[in-house]
């Protein structure tokens, strides 16, 4: 999938981003998700886009971070955000914290020698947690296994 899609050329990719970091930032704040992503961008993008988004958690009292090597897991595409930086955006430092934790875990998970059967069930554990930071319900994990999204 390309990001933006066609629809939202018109839009200025600046507001839009904005726009949606700081949805996602509320919905973080009002505790209907421990942790958002924002859009895809260019990892150039990020220093005009980070600091906004530090104001804006500001504003709710949330954390965020930025990644430019976002956590590759079977619920996404990852040529979605491959090469491009993600805004992290979360409840406080202990779920962005988790994120990072979650990342160093995949990391070792490419180290590790382990089975088959082995690697299937923590590359499964790793998704699902994931899921659970994103507030998405087991279920739709699942969904999300049986076809990722983007």
């Amino acid at each position: 999938m390309v990001f933006p899609p066609e629809y939202l050329e018109p839009l200025d990719a600046r507001s839009f981003g904005l726009g949606m970091i700081y949805a996602f930032t509320e919905a973080v704040a009002s505790g209907c998700k421990p942790l958002a992503l924002s859009p895809p961008l260019e990892p150039t993008d990020l220093p005009e886009f980070l600091p906004a988004a530090a104001a804006i958690a500001s504003e709710y009292g949330t954390a965020v971070g930025s990644d430019t090597d976002f956590l590759v897991t079977r619920l996404f595409n990852p040529a979605f955000t491959e090469g491009k930086a993600v805004i992290i955006m979360a409840a406080n430092e202990r779920i962005l914290s988790d994120y990072w934790d979650l990342k160093a875990r995949r990391c070792r998970l490419e180290k590790d020698r382990l089975s088959p059967a082995e690697h299937e069930r923590e590359e499964i554990g790793i998704a699902h947690a994931l899921g659970r930071l994103l507030g998405y319900s087991p279920s739709a994990v699942e969904v999300l296994l049986e076809n990722p999204r983007f």
